[in-house]
């Protein structure tokens, strides 16, 4: 690029101003244009009493300069003079003056004087040096342009290229010669054209001085779009006349690409995080709990969307925790974040918005979260397995009960009062009744009865149709089926006796038909709870079970015939019940095996049977077996996990529930066991643990993702948000078409109707802006200097009284109220505070509202006072929650998000926000700024 090229874009005013010699510029007449701050010094002037005034006036007498021929002017661009100066005290000054044109379309507008004194020794040779000197400067200057790191272009007033730098022709494939005097907007892609040429007529018109970053693609020589970030000045002349812009641009193309890639990137891990069948949640640590974030699955664990979690405040998240469990997860969470026991899990129980309690296992491990040091927890609900584990324990002990029972009963009295007795005291019920079935009176006959109610009804009830109506036990000894209603309000059958259970107070029910094998009913079982007792659904089965066994005991009891019956129907039970059974001697020795348990190991019964039990243990365990064995000796039941031999020498992990078998004169004359295979079960826990553990380095690693895609999601609710306002338009539009063009085809009800909907409408418009504000309140960043807050608040105030010339109400602002803060944002949160007093003293006769500042424990707290209609402090906490109003809308105005705004506004500016008032007496809002 030829040097003469950059003429128009070097600001030699401002070059002028960092030279010692004297610079001046001067129209065709010689009279001053612009005058250097060097060359004013040395005449001992001003440079602005000297501007537009003719040269000659500061000349010595007898001193002129003659313009050359015009031609001369074309032929070179400088010539030297030498000329004598009148300073302002009235001495001479004798000055070598380089004289340069300044030419615009081949038309000389003025030249430039360099001004240097003269010494009485110097020579024209010093001030050729000096020029020399001087363009190798400027050479410089132009150097640095040409390889800068970023594209420089300028366009003259009518947008055509005059310069373009070697990055810029780089970027967009032309040579030089090619660029320099094109339409600039014809590299403009078609659809960014307009707006582009728009913002260049702003330029042009002085509207703007600068437009400091903007993002506009450019069409390259190749057809290829590239994507520039531009930083666009106006160019001016000497006489401060608009001759162009000069603009710089970053190509950002491949920067914006990465990034899409990154959201794309951060896109899928949050739709990971959002749809994890996992709880995953970041937690504070210390004795006060909050959320600083959780996924759906968390949420819907407790009944809570993400947001209002992390919404929650220390005492509400507490509350979520169940009483017996609080101080355990406290410490739980401060150990780990000591470092003492991290990533371990610990079972605790949750209370739901609903009131459910819910068993889950937590795991946390520290991480940083946004500045500080928070918990990453995972949380994997367990109430089913929690559930699954009681109601096997309950089983378990339900089983010892009937099985001692049906080996030890001595009638139907004694078995109905043991087996009642052991369900309720292993399932948790408190009344139970066996009623025997006599089938030629056709009644249920009471056997066993337990509990303070059941033990005054009629001893003998008849199953006929009258008794039906009011006895749920005869509805089930008639229809032969079962009523299982662990919530009786749950269950329609219930439903029809609801007077006589709410007599009795059962909240949960279950009544079990005993029928043989022939379908002959034999009895009626019953449990009743006061408390309902949802637990129970997975049951439902047991009792099944329950039910099949008492019908063998029943009928072993009540003939001989029946009792040998119910000797094989036993051993069938314990072949085909579904676990592994063992019956041993006190040697030890196997004398009965089940089908389930031979082929748990592999075996046939048959072979397992003479076997010792050392024979199917591994030697570790043997010690620690006979342990169990002696205990169960001597009467004692015992229940433990131990590994058992294959015959193929493979080991499998068996649950071991045993009890000792009693021989009829009341000595132990060997062992019952219940063997349950649990290998699948015990690896399966294992490889959810391990899951657990790489879940939780993944989630670590993601943390810093996770951040960013909060903010994507902050930018995703802002764009929803935006988009309702189409539909709300839509509402209102046509609302308001059909009351001016059909009103006379509408009665006053749809006229009311149209009215109240346009009202709405309005009141959605101002709630969304009321969020995007909030939104916005999130996102901005904060610029603190030190505000007048005397100053602003009477700016508010200036407006209020504005909008309603009428009122009248007192305000008293104290003086120096001054603070370090975003002036922007405590503008609003001033707004919404003082202009919530200055709402709610409306219907005062005499409205008082008072803004000034106190000290609290070595702390400025402000505060906005008003003698409005107040409100009750035990609702304080509710005032700076979204959409939390404690006045209806049509007492006051309002979205219920201006509170909210304030206390984000505060939060960012790391102060505090809190609220006094009483009903009729007016409120005070306190709140404090960290400087």
């Amino acid at each position: 690029m030829a040097l003469s090229d950059w003429n128009s874009v070097i600001d030699g005013a401002t070059v002028a101003e960092f030279i010692d010699h004297g610079f001046a510029v001067v129209d065709t007449d010689y009279s001053l244009v612009h005058v250097s701050t060097p060359f004013a010094e040395m005449l001992e002037h001003q440079a602005e009493e000297m501007r537009s005034r003719p040269l000659s006036e500061f000349l010595d007498s007898g001193e002129q300069v003659v313009r050359e021929d015009p031609s001369f002017w074309t032929e070179t661009s400088h010539r030297r003079l030498e000329l004598t100066f009148r300073t302002g005290s009235g001495s001479r000054l004798r000055a070598s003056v380089t004289e340069g044109a300044i030419v615009k379309d081949a038309k000389l507008v003025g030249s430039f004087l360099i001004v240097k004194p003269l010494r009485e020794s110097e020579s024209v040779t010093d001030m050729k040096a000096i020029e020399a000197a001087l363009r190798n400067e400027r050479d410089r200057a132009l150097l640095y342009l040409e390889t800068a790191g970023v594209m420089l272009i300028a366009l003259d007033r009518e947008g055509q290229v005059t310069l373009v730098n070697r990055k810029g022709y780089e970027v967009l494939g032309y040579k030089q010669e090619e660029m320099i005097g094109t339409d600039w907007f014809t590299l403009v892609p078609e659809d960014s054209r307009a707006a582009a040429h728009a913002n260049f007529l702003r330029l042009m018109s002085g509207e703007l001085e600068h437009i400091e970053y903007v993002e506009r693609p450019v069409v390259t020589k190749s057809g290829e779009e590239r994507l520039i970030a531009w930083y666009t000045n106006v160019l001016r002349s000497a006489d401060g006349s608009i001759m162009g812009v000069v603009t710089s641009g970053d190509d950002i193309t491949e920067i914006k690409k990465a990034q899409e890639s990154l959201k794309a990137s951060e896109a899928r891990y949050r739709a990971i995080v959002e749809q994890s069948l996992v709880g995953l949640c970041i937690l504070t640590p210390g004795e006060y709990v909050k959320f600083l974030f959780a996924n759906s699955t968390v949420g819907e664990l407790v009944g809570y969307s993400p947001q209002e979690l992390v919404n929650l405040s220390f005492e509400e998240v507490a509350n979520i925790i169940h009483d017996d469990d609080r101080s355990r997860m406290i410490q739980y969470m401060q150990s780990c974040f000591v470092g003492e026991i991290e990533g371990q899990p610990i079972s605790i129980r949750l209370i739901s918005r609903g009131g459910t309690e819910i068993w889950v296992e937590l795991a946390s491990t520290r991480v940083q979260f946004e500045g500080d040091v928070a918990l990453l927890t995972v949380v994997l609900n367990i109430t089913k397995r929690v559930v699954a584990d009681q109601a096997l324990r309950q089983e378990r002990q339900a089983f010892h009960t009937i099985a001692q029972a049906a080996i030890s009963a001595i009638d139907t009295t004694d078995l109905g009062q043991r087996i009642i007795r052991g369900l309720m005291d292993s399932l948790g019920f408190e009344m139970g009744a066996l009623r025997l079935y006599d089938e030629k009176d056709d009644t249920l006959v009471a056997s066993s009865r337990i509990g303070e109610y059941w033990a005054e009804t009629p001893g003998s009830i008849r199953c006929d149709e009258e008794n039906e109506k009011e006895r749920i036990n005869v509805y089930v000894a008639r229809k032969r089926e079962p009523v299982f209603a662990p919530n009786v309000e749950e269950c329609e059958v219930c439903q029809r006796y609801g007077s006589r259970l709410d007599e009795i107070g059962v909240k949960g029910i279950i009544i079990w038909p005993i029928v043989s094998e022939s379908g002959k009913l034999l009895a009626v079982m019953s449990l009743a709870t006061k408390e309902a007792k949802d637990t129970l659904i997975e049951t439902r089965g047991f009792f099944h079970t329950v039910s099949e066994l008492l019908t063998t005991v029943i009928e072993r009891l009540k003939a001989e015939e029946a009792l040998r019956l119910s000797d094989r129907r036993y051993w069938e039970l314990l072949t085909y019940i579904g676990k592994g059974v063992t019956v041993s001697n006190l040697d030890e020795r196997i004398t009965f095996v089940n089908k389930v348990f031979a082929d748990m190991l592999g075996y046939e019964p048959e072979e397992l049977v003479g076997m010792s039990i050392v024979d199917i243990l591994p030697p570790a365990e043997i010690e620690r077996v006979f342990e169990k064995i002696e205990e169960r000796k001597l009467g004692r039941t015992e229940s433990y996990i131990v590994s058992m031999l294959r015959k193929d020498g493979t080991e499998r992990i068996v649950r071991v529930s045993a009890v000792p078998s009693w021989h009829e004169q009341g000595h132990v004359e060997g062992s019952i066991a219940f063997m349950t295979d649990i290998t699948d079960q015990t690896r399966a826990e294992n490889e959810v643990r391990r899951l657990n553990e790489e879940l939780s380095e993944l989630v670590e690693e993601r943390t810093a993702e996770l951040a960013a895609a909060n903010k994507e999601l902050e930018a995703f609710a802002y764009a929803v948000s935006h988009d309702l306002r189409a539909p709300l338009r839509s509402v209102d539009g046509f609302s308001q078409a059909l009351l001016e063009d059909h009103k006379e085809h509408l009665d006053d009800t749809a006229l009311n109707y149209l009215q109240r909907i346009r009202r709405a409408a309005t009141r959605m418009g101002h709630l969304i802006d009321d969020i995007l504000n909030l939104s916005k309140v999130a996102r901005s960043e904060l610029d603190r200097a030190e505000i007048s807050l005397t100053a602003m608040a009477k700016d508010v105030v200036d407006e209020l009284r504005t909008a309603e010339p009428d009122r009248v109400i007192e305000i008293d602002i104290a003086d120096n109220l001054r603070a370090r803060c975003d002036r922007r944002l405590i503008h609003i949160a001033l707004q919404n505070l003082i202009g919530n007093s200055w709402k709610f003293t409306s219907h005062r006769e005499e409205s008082k509202i008072e803004f000034g500042s106190t000290e609290i424990d070595g702390e400025t707290v402000f505060y906005i006072r008003d003698n409005g209609i107040g409100f009750d402090q035990a609702y304080a906490e509710r005032l700076f929650k979204p959409f939390q109003r404690l006045h209806r809308a049509d007492e006051f105005e309002g979205t219920g998000v201006g509170l909210a705004t304030v206390h984000r506004i505060i939060d960012r500016h790391g102060g505090r926000i809190w609220a006094e008032g009483e009903e009729s007496k007016g409120s005070t809002f306190y709140f404090t700024l960290q400087a």
